[in-house]
């Protein structure tokens, strides 16, 4: 599976392997989201988490904040990402929480 980078979001491309060696394109697109909100603290505002975050020393955005907790974020920078993960990881207690636990994938309808 290889990953290539939208202008918007980040598609998934996955190729299926031909008898003949040869590689072809089987058109499955998914549109990539990070998704916080199974893991969001019920009663915790955006600029709570947002307070949170600063005084941990960890700047995110009240905007991107806001999209990972409708799960519609499709855009941000990897340390971002780290940086959700370990607060989630802190809020849940689950050590384990990866990143991938973080991300849903939803079939990109053909335009």
């Amino acid at each position: 599976m290889t990953f290539a980078r939208q202008r918007n979001s980040i598609e998934v491309w996955q190729h299926q392997r031909r008898p003949s060696n040869q590689y072809q394109s089987n058109a499955v697109k998914e549109k990539v989201y990070v998704d916080l909100s199974p893991y969001w603290p019920s009663g915790k505002s955006i600029a709570s988490v947002y307070e949170q975050l600063l005084l941990e020393g960890n700047k995110i955005d009240r905007r991107t904040l806001s999209s990972a907790k409708s799960g519609l974020l499709t855009k941000s920078e990897f340390a971002t990402l780290v940086k959700l993960r370990d607060w989630v990881r802190k809020e849940t207690g689950r050590s384990d929480l990866a990143i991938d636990d973080l991300l849903r994938f939803e079939p990109e309808e053909d335009k």
